[in-house]
């Protein structure tokens, strides 16, 4: 069946904005007149720009320094359940060799896969209940989806590496996880996930808050937990290998804001890995964690 949503109104202020990474001041904004419900924002490696619009149910691609899509999929504020429609799209994650892969999200309830012109590959379902975020872990050939009201992280195999005989990547693969995150207890709601390659030992720290990882590779979680559990939002990390909590992290209230994740709906770690942002609804705000080797 095919839900339907009301049509919000496009936002006719700028809705993206280019941060300095060292001082946070704003360099430059754009996206006016473009959006309606702004979700997922994904920069790939090659420095293209995709948003998913949970209001028109829509994902869209933008070349570096264009504000026009070269890329559009999905039909404006028409949900559906096909692989040519999304119903409130949360997500992207793009693969070094331009496959790339969207959350379907609040109502679908399922990731999906194109191919680097946009054509529909397969899609990967598995009792989900609201697919909020993607992490891509190439090394590993897995495609990690953030089951948010299942409060776990569900990882399949993303069918991206050639064959031995050098033929191109063949999607054999089901529906059957590769992993389910964390293997012995739920994290809460898991809104967003972000993930460190393959390192041998790592150190992070912010403020008073620090962690030390000996597994790889290494799944960076931010949740709201379980009422229940009388927890403050936090970030979990997670070993992708054993699945297991690795350890938590929290801003520190000394520093600005003076206050704890409060609404954390987005992650994500630097390229580079020396970094950890989250983004938090409610205070609007982004906290910037910094990793040190």
């Amino acid at each position: 069946f095919v839900r339907r949503y009301s049509k919000p109104p496009v936002i006719k202020g700028n809705t993206i904005a280019v941060l300095d990474k060292n001082s946070g001041k704003v360099l430059s904004t754009w996206g006016n007149n473009t959006f309606h419900v702004p979700h997922g924002l994904t920069i790939d490696h090659r420095g293209n720009v995709w948003v998913t619009d949970t209001g028109t149910h829509q994902v869209f691609k933008f070349s570096p320094g264009s504000t026009k899509p070269a890329l559009v999929l999905g039909e404006k504020f028409k949900s559906g359940t096909d692989s040519s429609h999304f119903c409130r799209p949360t997500d992207v994650a793009v693969a070094t060799n331009g496959y790339f892969f969207v959350s379907d999200g609040y109502c679908n309830k399922r990731v999906m896969k194109f191919d680097p012109d946009g054509k529909f590959v397969r899609e990967y379902t598995h009792n989900m209940n609201v697919v909020h975020d993607l992490a891509l872990i190439e090394e590993r050939d897995a495609i990690c989806a953030a089951d948010r009201e299942n409060g776990r992280v569900v990882c399949f195999q993303a069918s991206l590496r050639p064959s031995e005989a050098g033929t191109p990547a063949t999607d054999l693969s089901n529906d059957e996880p590769l992993a389910i995150l964390p293997v012995s207890e739920s994290l809460g709601a898991v809104f967003a996930i972000s993930n460190l390659g393959e390192m041998r030992a790592l150190f992070a720290q912010s403020g008073i808050y620090s962690f030390v990882l000996s597994f790889s590779p290494a799944i960076f979680v931010v949740r709201q937990p379980r009422v229940s559990n009388k927890e403050p939002p936090n970030g979990v990390v997670l070993s992708f290998d054993k699945g297991e909590i690795i350890d938590t992290w929290q801003r520190d209230v000394s520093e600005e804001g003076g206050s704890f994740l409060l609404n954390p709906h987005d992650v994500v770690v630097s390229k580079d890995g020396k970094t950890v942002y989250v983004a938090e609804i409610g205070p609007n705000r982004l906290s910037k964690f910094n990793i040190k080797h």
